[in-house]
């Protein structure tokens, strides 16, 4: 096993040996708890972008839940002792999490996966039907707002490995007790597989280096463990994102029965994240989602959904408005989302006072600074780190920026700029459109045209025309459409910048500061009395993590 202990934790990961087990190991807690923390993920090795079928994920979706049926009255007198754990297996990985006090560790390890490695019971087919019934239920029922099931329309159509409820619908009769008990070993145990490992807390390390090997041991013992992948198979640590050619625009009815909002989701792709993009993109976020709420929501009524800001979708970050509604159109709301991009937002980045940025800056600062207050936090802060294999120091590098290259409002400015209006002409779009009732016909150019001039937009009239013109325009989401988009796009690099010094800027971020002070966040966090976390605790310290 390739083993990490101590501080060198928050060190970037260096590079290890195909198929070898990573185990990383922190002692000790900065919040306070007597329990101890593991949780181990094994991730097949795969060439391309591959994308699994929505029978595949069905039958590991029902193994897993009729697995925890049989698991859970087993693990009774463990779990009253103050244990507890979790499985999961999907067409990506297979994960185990055990967490407790650690003279119960290894019993709560050893039933697990004892009971892991009988697989599921499917002679008695009650339990089998009961599920099935369940996840009928559950996909032939609409009981979430409209808002929601569109934002999953418009992350299907860019997630390669997703399936809409009509696909799994379909899969599931397709589904026997038979296909669901074989699908963890078919699907997942045959294939050669990484361990990544991740033990914090009360815990010594002898038993922590065990427990990992006891699982890289049981590992070795399904048929995978003989299977040689080829030189071009790797582990996939970043899920790949669709690259649009052009703008996309779904149209659909609203899934809801008697549901009388349309619903308009207008989501603008930056690109892959970087330590510039975080910091950036991250102050313009909270600006978005006030200035949206206060115009579409206060001020128009628009609706009871409002909402506005920068979000990641695996290593891409997107620009995204919402609006929810009876007051306009799906299509009219998607032109009063339009002003706030293309006239609203700049009009308050360019009346942005001193104070007010500084405002903005000092809280994001802050938020950054902020030390985890559980020890869920505190151990999800590394697991990410630690199953993507880097940007352990995250955090630090986007205090450094924020502090060296993000004094004034101009890269904002010049970010909005950038992406609002981009020098190839096209915004790299993807709108989703509800309608109450049924979807009417796409409008004429020169009516939406006219949508834009009435909801405000004034400046980026050239820009809308373009776009209109280019649009995909999609009746449904699901694999089939995204292969579309594929047609005419591509997917997103996968990588991960992780330092300011990556990749050059973007968006015109200052140079940094010849005497700026260089504190990274864990130097920050140990030297801020408000913290409260001013002693390390254990053998390692607090550092930043998204």
């Amino acid at each position: 096993a390739v083993e990490r202990a101590s501080a060198a934790i928050f060190e970037q990961q260096t590079s290890v040996p195909k198929r070898s087990p990573e185990h990383w190991y922190r002692s000790g807690w900065m919040t306070k708890s007597p329990k101890a923390n593991l949780q181990m993920v094994l991730r097949p090795l795969r060439g391309e972008v591959w994308e699994a079928s929505a029978l595949d994920r069905l039958r590991l979706s029902t193994y897993i839940s009729l697995l925890g049926e049989e698991l859970d009255p087993k693990m009774y007198d463990l779990s009253m002792a103050g244990a507890s754990y979790a499985v999961d297996v999907t067409t990506d990985s297979l994960s185990f999490n055990f967490e407790g006090f650690a003279p119960l560790i290894p019993a709560i390890m050893d039933r697990v996966l004892e009971e892991f490695g009988k697989g599921i019971n499917v002679t008695d087919n009650s339990r089998y039907l009961r599920q099935y019934q369940l996840i009928n239920q559950s996909l032939t029922s609409y009981t979430g707002m409209p808002v929601s099931y569109a934002l999953s329309d418009r992350n299907l159509l860019l997630t390669p490995g997703m399936h809409s409820k009509e696909e799994t619908l379909n899969a599931l009769e397709m589904l026997t007790p038979d296909s669901v008990a074989s699908s963890a070993t078919e699907l997942m145990l045959t294939r050669p597989l990484q361990l990544t490992a991740l033990t914090m807390g009360n815990i010594a390390e002898r038993l922590a280096t065990e427990a990992v090997t006891k699982v890289k041991d049981v590992a070795n013992s399904w048929p995978g463990a003989q299977a040689q992948p080829s030189e071009n198979e790797r582990v996939q640590y970043v899920t790949p994102v669709v690259q649009p050619g052009q703008p996309v625009e779904l149209r659909k009815v609203n899934p809801r029965p008697g549901d009388n909002n349309d619903v308009a989701v207008v989501s603008v792709i930056a690109g892959v994240t970087t330590v510039e993009s975080r910091v950036v993109l991250g102050l313009i976020s909270s600006l978005l989602q006030s200035t949206s709420y206060n115009e579409l929501r206060t001020n128009r009524q628009l609706g009871y959904v409002v909402n506005g800001g920068v979000s990641p979708l695996s290593n891409v970050q997107y620009i995204s408005v919402v609006v929810q509604g009876e007051k306009l159109s799906a299509d009219d709301s998607e032109a009063a989302i339009e002003a706030v991009y293309s006239d609203i937002l700049p009009k308050k980045l360019q009346t942005l006072s001193d104070e007010e940025f500084a405002s903005h800056r000092t809280s994001l600062l802050q938020e950054l600074l902020q030390p985890p207050t559980s020890t869920n936090e505190e151990f999800s802060h590394f697991w990410t780190p630690v199953s993507q294999g880097s940007c352990f120091d995250l955090r630090s590098e986007m205090v450094r920026y924020l502090n060296t290259s993000v004094t004034t409002k101009a890269p904002l400015l010049k970010a909005w700029e950038t992406l609002m209006r981009p020098s190839d002409g096209l915004r790299r779009k993807v709108v989703v459109k509800y309608f109450a009732g049924k979807v009417p016909p796409r409008r004429s150019l020169a009516e939406a045209e006219a949508a834009w001039k009435q909801q405000g937009v004034s400046t980026s009239l050239p820009l809308l025309r373009r776009e209109y013109e280019k649009t995909l325009v999609m009746d449904k989401a699901d694999a089939s459409a995204r292969a579309k988009l594929l047609e005419g796009g591509s997917y997103y690099p996968t990588t991960l910048y992780c330092r300011g010094s990556d990749t050059p800027s973007i968006f015109g971020a200052e140079e940094e500061a010849p005497h700026a002070q260089d504190q990274t966040a864990e130097e920050a966090l140990l030297s801020t009395p408000h913290g409260g976390h001013s002693k390390r605790h254990g053998k390692g310290i607090f550092l930043g993590q998204d």
